[in-house]
């Protein structure tokens, strides 16, 4: 089979999953990323334990696309995926997918991955089983900056963060949160984090795993992270709605009734910017509804 019939059947299986041209769509601008900044994984032991027959699936189809992302092992339990990841090897090989093995502590530069992945090569990292959690979220740290990632996926599989199976989720009466069947949608850090996790509505270890992603997004705005199951993997990248929890840095809105306040000078060029007209002069003596 060819690469672009292999493309093809991906294509026809997201089909199943999503509208096709949003996969196209999604597929174009990852293929025109450098290989080596499309993304990093990093799948819980739980995955690799005792789902790893669909994370070889969908690690399947993305070679087949052409997309090849780091696979971090043991980020959260070096433990338990030191005792599980000889199996998940063995069906990646089987899978006929190439693969390369290397320690969390000889890719700070990430220079050996990324010639790996421009070269097709899927690389797995795997974390010691002595290794201090702070240590291993500062290697990945310093992987994304190296590779340039532009996604961190992080597997599990219970999913998305959150209630699972609603459409809203409401943390107070004027706050509520896009949501669907894999949790909540999209998590904004700035207006979001704070009374999430204050709130009673994530399940035991997702305020913590909040905890450690979100220093993750803010030092890297170029950034998205996502949590997903490995079985909604695809979706996840290939759909608008996804199949998880994105994690983004965001921003927060501010409204303004007038103009007092605000810096006219920056707002008029932002304006005459997106209109490419010039205001006129009396245009801020008129109250607007709002800003």
């Amino acid at each position: 089979m060819t690469s672009l019939e292999a493309s093809e059947v991906v294509l026809t299986f997201l089909e199943s999953v999503g509208r096709r041209s949003e996969a196209e769509l999604y597929l174009e601008l990852f293929r025109k990323l450098p290989k080596s900044s499309f993304g990093v994984i990093a799948a819980e032991a739980t995955v690799t334990r005792h789902a790893h027959r669909s994370l070889v699936e969908q690690l399947s189809f993305l070679t087949q696309l052409g997309l090849v992302a780091p696979l971090l092992l043991g980020l959260f339990d070096p433990k338990g995926a030191a005792e599980s990841s000889a199996t998940l090897v063995k069906s990646l090989g089987k899978a006929g997918i190439d693969i390369s093995k290397h320690p969390a502590s000889s890719i700070s530069s990430g220079n050996l991955l990324k010639a790996e992945l421009e070269a097709g090569t899927l690389p797995i990292v795997s974390f010691a089983r002595d290794s201090v959690e702070d240590e291993r979220f500062a290697a990945l740290d310093s992987l994304l900056g190296n590779l340039d990632s532009k996604k961190l996926v992080v597997l599990r599989n219970r999913g998305g963060l959150g209630p699972h199976g609603q459409r809203r989720v409401a943390i107070s009466q004027e706050h509520v949160l896009p949501a669907h069947d894999g949790g909540i949608s999209v998590i904004n850090l700035q207006t979001d984090l704070a009374p999430l996790l204050e709130s009673n509505l994530l399940m035991p270890g997702e305020g913590a795993l909040l905890g450690r992603l979100a220093p993750l997004a803010e030092a890297n705005p170029k950034l998205q992270v996502s949590v997903a199951s490995p079985l909604g993997l695809l979706k996840e990248l290939f759909t608008v709605r996804g199949a998880g929890t994105l994690v983004k840095r965001g921003a927060q809105i501010q409204r303004f009734d007038t103009y007092q306040g605000l810096e006219r000078e920056r707002l008029s060029a932002l304006l005459e910017s997106a209109f490419h007209k010039r205001l006129k002069p009396s245009f801020f003596e008129r109250a607007p509804l709002a800003v």
